[in-house]
């Protein structure tokens, strides 16, 4: 091209007519050009390399010429450097000899075989459905993104689904970056371990990922160079402008002999090369800009994807008190896998999207409010406490907005300096300039110099905000930095199989081959016809084969939980102690805190061993230490002092206390990752009663269980979790208290079928924690605790002849709780009854009241996601949250006051102005978004949260809440400003040259058409990218809810599998997002640069003709210069506002659920209900209105002062039958009364703060003690004391150093749940009202803790109504009436005695199944 721009100006520079032959030569080589090119994608496409030697004798042949053309000009004297024909000549001789070099080597290689080496089949390429082939398209299509278009041209029809983006590169998966992450974190460590220093994360992130940062900065580097380019250039062009516009016909005549040729010089200060060097030193800007970019960018995806990984796989590693009595709460630890991994990934990209920085450590604050709220809604709703969370959770977001606001004047501070800045620097430099240079300012200069300083704009706008980035960064890092260092569990010996890292399960696993294609099927992938001619080669390699043994082969789990199997590895520990066939656990000499850095023993002096093939039961009172004890066995204390030691490789399975399930259907819940086995399955549903829960689910055991499993009963989830370790075939099952949860019938199923009946059948070890009396019969040893030591050990006839009190108090609990032979027939018809209670929460019924069949049923609704684009409603949403309009200032101007350093003045003040009125309001607007956000959430009735996962109502509170506060101002402002930009430098233009319009109308509407083209697939991929974060959350979370579970069966390796997966999910999203805005970039810039080429050319044509003046052309050149940025910007601002916007979309889907009816007609008086009389009639009620009912034509009456026991099987009503009392699920049919007054017509908080309730599940808040049992501060400390003691906890709360004030952790975990319990029946004690509730409240309580509290009932409660729904039936057995459930009906109502006497009685076959 520069070889036929000098034969055109060598031709003109000439005497006489024109000469062809200095041009049009030159004109051919360049088609030649590109039929090369084509010539050679055909022979690699065909992959006919013997095609090369027609290509090398080309190159011959154009050698030659070069040749004669050199011989030519040295005939002529043309030979010198300063001739441009020589030197392109030279230049291109020496490109054709490297061409010729090149095909030599091709023949030798291709043809003749000389030094080939077989190609490898890339693996990414044998993938089934991989379609993201940038690193396999030719160096065009890679440099262009070209190869993208079929994306595109998919978007465009339709919205793009996850299936349509097919498998990620291996190179940018999980597994690859974690394994270069690791490797340079475990150097650091060792280097840190030497200098004593805490690791760095930098150092690592440099080490793993250093090389290619470094080519992103190379590439950004020379952009920079070629962004200079264009405004010393626009000097140029007005200096030939003015030699044109001022030249007489003396000045064009010629002074040589025609024979002369263009020199460099005279080349390069020629206006229309110039124009062409700028339309080139703007695409090449553009090509390094945007592959600097998206390298930072896939770079910054890897770092997060890494510092995502290690979070976790610390977690995975941490200990519980970090967890729960320490500074690391799970909000917070979440947090460092969204917000900290985000904010380094933001970091490396440099984008000026992100500028709140410092009140991260608010937005963790409110975060872990908005955590706790949501996870104990049901209680606040209960008690009547949301708008008491709510303005907790305000008042720390007002404290977040305050901060908000200052960072806004900081902004509007910057935006001063930044719009400032370049006029001040213009105006100075002139003002100097004249004054001391004998130079006059020229046009040429002037414009030169003017282009120069607005490219100060874009660095100083991004200055500040890459310091509040670096700022970020560094708190970040500094967060996670401490965070990967904090305690972990012990690694002691003890004889389990290792946890298994990261590393070793990747280096376990090899690469997965299993969805690798054979050589056949290769062929036919989307992409191979477009591969070029080196993978092609490989593609049909004859010699190839992929039969080779797999990697991970040799590894088996071998149904053991963490097992390695077969394979040892070097860093497997071998256990030194091997203890006797007849022990599965020893422990010596053992005592064991909680916390590490203040090792107060909460178990100590534990000798201990626990006899193998065998049961082992531990009793003892609520907090004696009973759960403390399998805590320490399974690794979760620290040591002080002792050993724990267990059979060689001994496999362990673990039911907690808290029953914890995954959101995941039933089967799988059950199976936990082993094989299925359809006998052994069978079995164990039939041994833990799940056989009728199963049968009346609308998907049988495929339903799908919801988070945390609250679609179950309480009972129903721990016999699932039950079942789960029995069907685990493991060695030891340890389980903590599972009977606490169960009705009689069912506890003594699981306990004689599957405790005693599967598990000792298969000379299984089974330690069980439990209150559970009756059954020490069975156990082969007992184990009693008592503050926190063993108090008694050994057979049940050993401890009453050690301990003949102790026995005798067992004996007159086992009275009460000792099994009857046979159960009533009774019985067995309450479980025909009970079949269909489950459906109540996840009904399939038709309309004729037949069950669906269906093979799943998923309670848990996939995440709302909308198509095409964000709706007008949206932006009109955001809008309204906007309280401050902003002004116009355009009649307050003066036109045409002042001249430039005037206008400039203004024009800074209106854009600061303007910038600082739309940021306020946007904060202002942020700040209602989220208010209106929460406030309905928190009064969204309680289905709502049945089937929304916590995470993903959390990530509207972060993730979403985050890019309201921090990018979307941004977006709209940048829209705003550079449409005036635009505006401003069209106009310029084409006032200049009216015919400039003629050109870049239709370049316009291309930048519309391609704004078009790409808005409506990126639109999508961005919401694909949000949604598929979800899950990340869901199950990270999911995780740390479960980690003592996942850590005893040793099934690290599973959950980090399901991780890497949902990680490389979301990063293929992600991945095709980020490429997608790298090809509208370069084409945006191409056309911008057509916009300066047509300015340029233009406005040099009207020059030449004398129509306009060279500071004109140097006017024109100046903005069209800035229109192509501009336009570029805009686009760009307009795709990102969109895309951003979906986060107001997804906030505004949540602002309109529907909430519960909170207003009354009826404000009832302030000592209502005075005397507690309570009745129902003909109450129906359901969970939904699209659900059926479960209570049914309800009438009964429950007198003032009356203590009611309510008792029936799981699922017949009971718990409901409260939640109907506070109006928590929907009472369509019927009245409720409560001393005379329709509670219907009360205000809904009203009526919640009259009752009191303690829930079955236990629910405390991180806090104080005090806090939890008087969160308004209006209570004396006599009161609190007072109810402590009755709740048997005084002593307790009394032996902590803050006594009230002592800390709770979040979920109380640093309380046992028995006295979590307890706490809850204290803060419903302190409530003082007339009617209260108790559901199920002492399940985890000892049976002399709960009869001590039953006579606190009895004597201090003689003039309440006190609804007991009953767990143990003995705890009911001195109510004065039974309300006996089945169904949601009605079936006994009662006093106990005549109950008893009725033959058939329902509540007679219970008790004596109790007895």
């Amino acid at each position: 091209m520069s070889f036929g721009g000098e034969g055109i100006l060598t031709d003109l520079s000439r005497d006489g007519p024109t000469q062809p032959h200095l041009y049009i030569p030159q004109a051919l080589a360049f088609l030649n050009g590109f039929i090369f090119l084509v010539y050679y994608h055909h022979m690699e496409y065909w992959n006919r390399p013997h095609l090369v030697w027609l290509l090398l004798l080309y190159w011959i042949l154009l050698i030659g010429g070069q040749v004669i053309t050199l011989i030519n000009l040295d005939y002529q004297g043309a030979t010198g450097l300063e001739v441009l024909r020589f030197d392109i000549s030279v230049l291109l001789l020496v490109i054709y000899l490297f061409y010729i070099i090149l095909e030599i080597y091709i023949i030798k290689i291709k043809i003749l075989g000389c030094g080939h080496v077989k190609d490898e089949i890339p693996r990414n390429l044998r993938k089934k459905n991989f379609l993201y082939l940038h690193k396999y398209t030719s160096l065009i299509s890679r440099v262009t993104f070209q190869w993208l278009h079929w994306l595109l041209a998919l978007g465009y029809k339709r919205p793009i689904e996850m299936d349509d983006l097919g498998a990620l590169p291996e190179e940018d998966g999980d597994k690859h970056q974690y394994r270069l992450f690791l490797r340079a974190y475990e150097n650091e460590k060792i280097r840190a371990a030497k200098k004593n220093v805490t690791p760095s994360l930098w150092r690592t992130q440099w080490h793993a990922y250093g090389t290619p940062i470094m080519l992103g900065g190379v590439l950004e580097f020379l952009s920079s160079v070629f962004t200079f380019i264009g405004p010393v250039a626009v000097g140029g062009v007005v200096a030939y402008a003015t030699r044109v516009y001022y030249s007489t016909d003396e000045d064009e005549q010629s002074v040589d002999d025609g024979k002369r040729y263009v020199t460099v010089n005279e080349f390069i200060s020629n206006g229309f090369v110039l124009v062409v060097i700028m339309f080139v030193s703007l695409i090449l800007k553009s090509i390094t800009l945007q592959y600097s970019m998206f390298i930072m960018t896939l770079e910054g995806m890897h770092v997060r994807t890494s510092l995502q990984n290690h979070v976790y796989e610390k977690s995975m590693r941490l200990s519980s008190w970090t967890m729960t009595g320490g500074d690391m709460t799970m909000g917070l630890i979440t947090n460092h896998m969204s917000v900290d991994a985000v904010s380094v990934y933001w970091f490396y990209m440099l984008s000026h999207l992100l500028w709140g920085i410092p009140f991260q450590v608010l937005s963790d604050d409110r975060l872990k409010k908005s955590n706790e709220l949501l996870q104990g809604m049901k209680l606040l709703k209960l008690y009547g406490w949301e708008k008491m969370f709510c303005v907790a959770i305000e008042s720390v977001r007002k404290r977040e907005v305050r901060k908000m606001m200052k960072f806004a004047v900081f902004q509007v501070a910057t935006n001063f300096m930044t719009q400032a800045t370049p006029m001040i620097v213009t105006l100075v430099s002139f003002a100097v300039y004249s004054l001391v240079s004998p130079v006059p300012l020229t046009p040429e200069l002037a414009f030169s110099s003017l282009a120069l300083f607005q490219q100060l704009i874009i660095p100083l706008f991004l200055l500040p905000l890459t310091i509040n980035f670096t700022v970020n960064a560094l708190v970040s890092v500094g967060r996670l930095q401490k965070f990967f260092v904090a305690t972990e569990i012990e690694e002691n010996d003890d004889g389990r199989p290792v946890l298994c890292s990261a590393e070793q399960q990747f280096l376990e696993e090899g690469s997965d081959d299993d969805d690798l294609l054979d050589i056949a099927q290769i062929k036919n992938i989307r992409g191979y016809k477009n591969a070029s001619a080196y993978e092609r080669v490989s593609l049909i390699s004859p010699d190839d084969s992929d039969d080779d043994e797999k990697p991970g082969n040799s590894i088996s789990n071998g149904g053991g939980y963490g097992a390695i199997g077969q394979t040892k590895l070097s860093w497997e520990r071998k256990p030194h102690n091997v203890l006797p066939d007849n022990v599965a656990v020893m422990m010596k000499d053992g005592s064991y805190s909680w916390d590490v850095d203040h090792p107060i023993c909460a178990i100590n002096d534990v000798n201990l061993a626990i006899p193998a093939g065998k049961l082992t039961m531990i009793v003892g009172s609520v907090g004696s230490g009973k759960s403390s004890l399998l805590s320490a066995m399974l690794g979760e204390m620290t040591t002080v002092s002792g050993t724990v030691q267990f059979q060689k490789n001994i496999r362990v399975s673990y039911a907690a206390q808290k029953a914890w399930l995954q959101n995941a259907t039933l089967k799988d819940n059950i199976l936990f990752g082993a094989p299925f086995d359809v006998t052994r399955y069978n079995s164990v549903l039939d041994a833990c009663a799940l056989r009728p829960d199963i049968d009346i689910l609308p998907g049988g055991d495929q339903t799908e269980i919801g988070e945390k499993g609250i679609n179950l009963s309480g009972g129903q989830k721990q016999r699932i979790s039950v079942a789960r370790c029995i069907y685990s075939n493991t060695d030891l099952i340890i389980l903590d208290d599972p009977l606490a949860a169960l009705d009689v019938h069912v506890g003594r199923q699981l306990m004689l079928e599957g405790i005693l009946g599967i598990v000792t059948k298969e000379k299984r070890t089974v330690i069980l924690v439990s209150h559970q009396l009756q059954y020490l019969q069975y156990a082969n040893k007992i184990v009693v605790m008592d503050g926190g030591k063993l108090y008694r050990q050994g057979n049940l006839d050993e401890i009453a002849t050690e301990d003949p009190e102790l026995y005798g108090h067992w004996k007159e609990t086992i009275v009460l709780q000792t099994e009857s032979e046979q159960e009533s027939e009774a019985e067995e018809e309450i479980t025909e009854l009970e079949r269909k209670q489950l459906m109540k929460q996840v009904s399939m019924i038709s309309d004729d009241g037949t069950k669906l069949e269906k093979a799943g049923t998923t309670l848990i609704e996939e995440e709302e996601r909308e198509r095409g684009s964000v709706s007008w409603r949206v932006y009109l949403a955001y809008s309204k949250a906007i309280t401050l309009p902003v002004e116009d200032f355009a009649d307050d101007l003066d036109y045409w006051i002042g001249g430039y350093g005037g206008l400039a003045f203004v024009y800074i003040l209106l854009t600061v102005a303007a910038n600082s009125t739309h940021i306020l309001s946007s904060v202002i607007a942020a700040k209602r978004i989220h208010i209106s956000l929460l406030n309905n959430i928190v009064f969204a009735p309680m289905r709502f949260f049945d089937i929304t996962p916590v995470g993903r109502i959390l990530n509207r509170f972060s993730n979403d809440t985050q890019i309201i506060d921090q990018k979307i101002w941004q977006n709209i402002n940048g829209v705003i400003t550079t449409v005036f930009q635009v505006f401003a430098a069209l106009i310029v233009n084409a006032l200049v040259t009216p015919i400039f319009l003629a050109f870049v109308v239709p370049m316009l509407v291309v930048y519309y058409f391609i704004q078009s083209y790409f808005i409506s697939t990126s639109r999508e991929l961005q919401r694909l990218d949000s949604i598929t974060k979800s899950p990340v959350f869901a199950h990270f979370s999911e995780t740390l809810g479960g980690l003592s579970t996942v850590r005893g069966y040793r099934d690290e390796r599973r959950f980090r599998r399901r991780l890497v997966d949902r990680i490389d999910r979301n990063n293929i999203a992600f991945l095709f997002l980020v490429t997608v805005n790298r090809w509208l970039a370069i084409r945006l810039d191409l056309v911008g640069g057509l916009i300066v080429v047509v300015s340029g050319i233009g406005t040099l044509i009207a020059t030449s003709l004398g129509s306009i003046s060279p500071s004109l052309v140097g006017l024109a050149l100046s903005y069209a210069l800035q229109t192509s940025g501009y336009l570029n910007w805009l686009i760009r601002q307009v795709a990102d506002c969109e895309m951003q916007m979906n986060a107001v979309e997804r906030v505004e889907h949540y602002t309109h659920i529907s909430n519960e009816t909170y207003k009354g007609t009826l404000e009832p008086p302030l000592e209502w209900p005075d005397n507690g009389d309570v009745k129902l009639h003909n109450v129906s009620a359901r969970y939904a209105v699209d659900l059926e009912p479960v209570l049914h034509d309800i009438t009964v009456h429950f007198k003032s002062g009356e203590k009611i026991g309510v008792c029936g099987r799981t699922g017949s009503g009971k718990s409901s039958l409260t939640l109907a009392l506070f109006r928590v699920i929907d009472t369509f049919k019927g009245t409720i009364t409560i001393d005379g007054i329709d509670i219907s017509q009360v205000p809904l908080l009203t009526l919640r703060n009259r009752i009191a309730i303690i829930p079955q599940d236990p629910v405390l808040f991180s806090g104080t003690i005090r806090f939890n049992l008087d969160p308004l501060e209006q209570i004396a400390d006599e009161k609190l004391w007072e109810a402590l003691e009755i709740a048997q906890l005084k002593l307790i709360v009394l032996d902590l150093d803050d006594q009230l004030d002592a800390e709770v952790s979040e979920g109380g975990e640093n309380f046992s749940v028995g006295q979590r319990q307890l706490f809850c029946l204290a803060r419903a004690f302190l409530r003082n009202a007339r009617i209260l509730i108790m559901d199920e409240a002492t399940a985890s309580i000892d049976m002399k803790t709960d009869s001590i509290l039953q006579n606190v009932v009895a004597t201090s409660f003689t003039n309440i109504t006190v609804i007991t729904i009953a767990h143990r039936v003995a705890t009911i057995m001195d109510s004065d009436t039974i309300l006996v459930l089945s169904d949601g009906k009605i079936v006994e109502y009662d006093t106990p005695a005549n109950l008893m006497k009725i033959e058939g009685s329902l509540f007679a076959s219970l008790v004596k199944g109790k007895k």
